[in-house]
């Protein structure tokens, strides 16, 4: 079992929902599990995901409106409408011809743009909410806090210098959205995955650091949705990566590391809450609801909280396996990008053990995509590395 990477060359929309026979090479490709490259237009390139397994997550941040010009085809690039409602258009296409497995979710990175008066034209939000319209649930909306400011004047982190004459530079967060077609509560989740470490507690990595850099433990508590990600410098040649760390919590999250290829099964995690000692700040036990005593034989219930003045039991989540089924034929949930630019989601996805199709207007784009992938798996390779088994 091994993960393998797709790359194509095509306008988004059209890839993704055109009907064109898949060629004999790719079907050969695709065979043989490991990876190629096409320089097509998208109409050609959804008939090629039309007859693979359904895409587990979509990782991406297409071309923001108005900002940047990745290339020289004004007719097709994402971005270069004449109005941001058409491109929100362009973009809700996108997505509605993913071919998305019915437990499956979308990631968006997506940030907003001024119009020319000095007004924010709200694209994040009107985008979110046209694809409710369209029959999407908005599951998770996370801040990318690339800067912060605290009340004692320090700064962390850093983001693009913009001339801000009477308002504030607009650039220190962005929005990542999570959709799904099922109910959220229906989605496949491995929330675990992405938990932070508990204080005092031994964190148990879901994968070691040099396959998923951020933070995790399976042991831990429930990650929030405000993440302060570090813009980072890259050396491929593209105009707006975002940080590897930003695509590894929703890959871990939403993308399922195994799937049965007869019967469809997808491994789950298997959870069971055990008991810690939860270190004490000054107090007997943690007790909720507020209290006006130390001692927790005489508390006075100052709320009108049913539960004030119960003690509280500190458990953590602990995994006990996996849910198997009996075929076990499995194969890599698979991560698709749209817009992959230099190819940050594919390296991330490769490295965390799934299997990676992306997809670009421009061939040098997905050229580049493509070498970064080939890297990754000989990186891989030489440090016999394998995130499939090292998963806990």
């Amino acid at each position: 079992m091994r993960n393998w990477y797709q790359m194509l060359c095509g306008d988004a929309a059209s890839s993704l929902s055109g009907a064109e026979p898949v060629s004999a090479a790719m079907i050969s490709m695709r065979s043989k599990r490991r990876y190629g490259g096409w320089c097509q237009r998208l109409r050609d390139t959804a008939s090629s995901l039309a007859g693979m397994q359904p895409v587990s997550t979509v990782m991406t941040s297409p071309p923001y409106f108005g900002k940047r010009c990745y290339g020289g085809d004004m007719t097709n690039e994402l971005g270069k409408e004449l109005d941001d409602t058409e491109y929100i258009v362009n973009l809700v296409r996108v997505f509605n011809a993913v071919p998305l497995h019915p437990d499956g979710s979308v990631w968006v990175n997506i940030g907003d743009t001024r119009a020319s008066n000095g007004s924010m034209r709200m694209v994040p939000e009107r985008f979110a909410w046209v694809m409710q319209k369209h029959g999407w649930h908005l599951a998770d909306v996370v801040i990318w806090a690339k800067v912060e400011a605290s009340d004692d004047g320090s700064v962390a982190g850093h983001c693009m210098v913009e001339p801000a004459v009477k308002r504030l530079n607009g650039n220190g967060h962005e929005y990542l959205y999570r959709f799904t077609r099922c109910l959220p509560s229906k989605a496949w989740v491995d929330a675990w995955s992405v938990m932070v470490p508990r204080l005092k507690v031994k964190a148990v990595r879901y994968l070691p650091k040099e396959l998923m850099s951020v933070e995790s433990s399976t042991n831990g508590r429930c990650l929030s949705n405000v993440w302060r990600v570090q813009l980072a410098r890259s050396l491929h040649k593209h105009y707006a990566p975002y940080p590897l760390a930003l695509c590894e919590r929703p890959i871990a999250m939403t993308c399922p590391m195994n799937i049965c290829a007869k019967c469809g099964f997808i491994r789950t995690r298997l959870v069971e809450k055990q008991c810690y000692d939860e270190p004490s700040k000054g107090r007997n036990s943690r007790i909720f609801g507020r209290y006006t005593s130390d001692t927790p034989d005489n508390l006075v219930e100052t709320t009108t909280r049913r539960d004030a003045g119960r003690h509280y039991v500190a458990r953590m989540p602990v995994t006990t396996g996996w849910s198997e089924c009996d075929c076990k034929d499995w194969e890599r949930g698979i991560v698709l990008d749209p817009f992959v630019g230099s190819g940050t989601t594919g390296e991330v996805a490769l490295k965390m053990g799934r299997s990676f199709i992306g997809i670009d207007l421009y061939s040098k784009h997905s050229s580049m995509a493509e070498k970064r992938c080939e890297a990754t798996l000989a990186w891989l390779q030489s440090k016999n590395l394998d995130a499939g088994l090292l998963e806990q």
